[in-house]
């Protein structure tokens, strides 16, 4: 017998009462401004001490020798090749500087020698100068906030839900805040400040004059739930409500909605006790909440390109080992055309997240780390023109460097460590970055594709994070929604499932059938069980196999012809995880997709053929299964 846990008749409870909220409450709650909230606006301190500043000079300058530096009572071997280092950079800019290290080093004076500190300072103030120019040029103001490292025993576990199966991560003590750049100096204006709560995942409005965050207030009693900032007054307004309910990760759609991701699924991981997110849209003030992800496990850090296409992280895991595929996806604001961008068949990178769009390019700028770890890694850019699978596409960069496609699960999470890029151009970036010798907190840097940075925030107790220039910028191109929300289905289109690599090998005319399954997501766990294999061994919660057997109910939805060219043209529930099966005549299965698709109400998605590259265009042809039209399932 199957027996309801006190989990699940609560989230039933919950799904009705949201339901009533949206309905009746949210309308009106939507517009609330707050006014008893943590004392704001009035803290403005100094970015980073000048002390701290000079330290990092010295430790990109001199590396394993910076503790002893301007110290020798003999040999200035050491300080000669810092400035000369700086100098260097500086090329003609540094000429009146090149004279007062000629006398320096002709008195052979030593390293302990207070000159060669001073030279050495007025050297990097130069360079610094010279470095933030671009910067300067485009934003002086930058939002961000400062909170513990997020993650858990998994990069994706940072909802922190109130009333969590299992784990719940959640540390207090938080700011939202503004650096405010005046040449080389810079201040931090606190905005809010919380000590019993954690803001993160700030996002700015395309005309610069709103501020989007998470926010929530109490480990127990509240939940992250979206809110926005007039930018130039301070006032705060709450968009989202509902305890027991994660709202995180929101950026501004160009439409003017948002998106975000929420717990709102009521879902577990299948392979661990904690709590799913998946992919949400609601109008600028919360309402008309919606789903667009139906994902077996998280959906995470969504960010609009300039082409108007959304970049995302997926964790997928149909039929295959859990700790590797957390590779981007790519979708239209609306949801549709929900596809793999880079690495879904790929052991590396091991995770790709916090990834955004570089201006003037088709690459992104992301963070490339590892499945048992928290959100840190390493900086890297994804070129998909040269590749879209294990390192054909993936770069180390900072400093750029040969990068291997390594089978590694806690990837990145040794050396200098990097969080949240924020691309000025191809080659220079604000970030949040930790130093090998430090390692935390983590602070905020500009730092360019070699790896040369400048350190811009830092406090010395909590870590300075998630960088968003706040200023105007371009609206993404407008991507109009073909969604139909009176239909409640969709239609694939395979043009030949032959074509590709994943038939490589068969015979033409061996596919009979193509067969559809969709995927049923577990709500709690129940039970356990295990899998294991060249993924490596995981824990199975609420198992419906026995060991190493399936990760979710599958339910077999029907199945249509294949004609002989080798198309296919069928309907599907939409909203609907649904994968495929290739059959021959006697209804075995010839090739299994590892992954799943989901289509929007009304919406029509095509391939070429079965793991085609995308970097191809597909032949052009007409097929059989066009003149024959949409069939339903049998």
């Amino acid at each position: 017998m199957f027996v309801r846990s006190t989990y699940q008749k609560k989230t039933e409870t919950m799904m009705e009462m949201q339901k009533l909220v949206i309905v009746l409450i949210l309308p009106v709650l939507a517009g609330m401004v707050l006014t008893a909230e943590p004392a704001r606006g009035a803290d403005v301190t100094e970015a980073a001490p000048r002390e701290t500043i000079i330290l990092d000079w010295t430790l990109q300058d001199a590396g394993g020798n910076a503790k002893n530096c301007f110290k020798s009572s003999s040999s200035a071997a050491i300080e000669i090749a810092m400035v000369t280092r700086v100098l260097d950079e500086l090329g003609d800019g540094g000429k009146a500087l090149r004279g007062e290290l000629a006398t320096l080093t002709a008195a052979k004076a030593p390293g302990s020698d207070a000159r060669w500190r001073a030279l050495y300072i007025k050297a990097c103030d130069a360079r610094r100068a010279m470095r933030l120019k671009g910067l300067l040029a485009k934003w002086r103001k930058i939002v961000f906030t400062k909170h513990y490292t997020l993650g858990g025993s998994h990069y994706a576990y940072t909802e922190g839900q109130s009333d969590a199966q299992a784990e719940r991560h959640f540390r207090p003590g938080t700011s939202l805040c503004i650096l405010e750049m005046d040449g080389g100096k810079a201040v931090v204006r606190t905005l809010i400040k919380d000590a019993r709560g954690v803001i993160r995942d700030p996002d700015v409005s395309y005309d610069g004059k709103r501020i989007l965050f998470s926010w929530k207030k109490s480990d127990r009693k509240d939940d992250y739930h979206l809110y926005e900032m007039e930018a130039a007054t301070g006032k705060v307004r709450q968009l989202t409500f509902g305890l027991g309910y994660a709202d995180y990760e929101s950026c501004y759609l160009p439409n003017g909605d948002i998106l975000f991701n929420s717990t709102r699924c009521v879902q577990i991981v299948d392979c661990w006790w904690t709590e799913v997110s998946n992919l949400y849209v609601c109008d600028k003030d919360g309402r008309f909440l919606r789903r667009i992800s139906f994902d077996q496990v998280h959906s995470n850090y969504p960010t609009v390109m300039a082409d108007g296409r959304v970049i995302y992280t997926r964790w997928d895991y149909n039929d295959r080992g859990q700790l590797y595929p957390q590779p981007l996806f790519v979708m239209n604001q609306d949801g549709t055309a929900q596809t793999e961008f880079y690495g879904n068949n790929s052991w590396f990178p091991t995770t790709v997240m916090h990834a955004r769009g570089i201006p003037g390019t088709i690459k992104l700028v992301a963070i490339f780390s590892g499945h048992h770890s928290r959100q840190k890694g390493k900086l890297g850019i994804i070129d998909p023109s040269k590749g879209r699978q294990e390192a054909t596409g993936a770069k180390l960069i900072a400093p750029v460097r040969e990068t291997k496609a390594v089978h590694v699960d806690s990837y990145g999470q040794g050396g200098d460590q990097f969080q949240y890029p924020y691309p000025l151009s191809e080659t220079q970036f604000i970030v949040t970055y930790a130093p090998a010798r430090r390692r935390e907190p983590f602070a905020i840097y500009f730092m360019d594709i070699d790896g040369r940075r400048e350190l811009l925030a830092w406090d010395p107790k909590i870590s300075s994070s998630q960088p968003v220039p706040l200023a105007p910028r371009k609206v993404p191109h407008l991507l109009n929604s073909t969604v139909d929300h009176r239909k409640k289905t969709g239609t694939f289109y395979v043009q030949d499932v032959y074509h590709g690599p994943g038939l490589k090998g068969i015979e033409r005319g061996t596919v009979k059938r193509l067969r559809v399954v969709a995927l049923e997501f577990r709500a709690v766990g129940i039970g356990s069980n295990g899998n294991g294999g060249p993924a490596g061994g995981a824990l199975v919660s609420t198992p419906v196999s026995v060991r190493n057997g399936t990760w979710d109910v599958k339910k077999v939805l029907g199945s249509v012809p294949v004609e002989a060219d080798g198309s296919a043209f069928f309907e599907v529930p939409a909203r609907t995880p649904v994968y495929f099966q290739l059959l021959d005549a006697k209804g075995h299965t010839v090739q299994s997709m590892r992954s799943w698709s989901t289509l929007q109400p009304g919406e029509t998605f095509s391939c070429a053929g079965c793991h085609e590259s995308k970097n191809e265009a597909p032949p052009s042809k007409t097929t059989q299964a066009i003149y024959a039209g949409v069939r339903k399932l049998d």
